[in-house]
């Protein structure tokens, strides 16, 4: 439940970079390391697979999105704006989402005041 002028900030796996990983080095292997050690597309796909067997079950992963996927998702949900984009590098997507129409100008900043930094290029 959000205030008509609330926002919604997302990050979650991004299912397209972590399907070129398995293609590229396999399921199991560990894509990078985190504070809590080796994650391998496994890992993102279905969670934390630690933390799982130590019954950290709130790790587990209900389902996946890709930039087009939770921007969908999002608008379906009623929200007036979207702003999506993916870091294929860091294996996730981001979306912020507003429940009123926003000027432009508010949307921007608050996208670059909430969102990570892309990488130029």
């Amino acid at each position: 439940m959000l205030r008509p002028s609330g926002i919604v900030l997302i990050s979650c796996p991004d299912l397209n970079a972590i399907a070129a990983q398995i293609l590229a080095g396999g399921l199991t292997t560990p894509a990078y390391i985190s504070p809590f050690g080796p994650i391998s597309p496994l890992d993102m796909l279905f969670g934390h697979r630690a933390s799982l067997a130590e019954g950290k079950h709130f790790m587990a992963h209900r389902c996946g999105f890709n930039e087009e996927a939770l921007k969908a998702s999002l608008e379906d949900c009623g929200f007036a704006q979207v702003v999506a984009f993916s870091r294929p590098h860091l294996f996730d997507v981001w979306a912020l989402a507003t429940v009123e129409a926003w000027p432009e100008e508010h949307l921007c900043d608050a996208a670059i005041s909430l969102l990570p930094v892309l990488p130029q290029g």
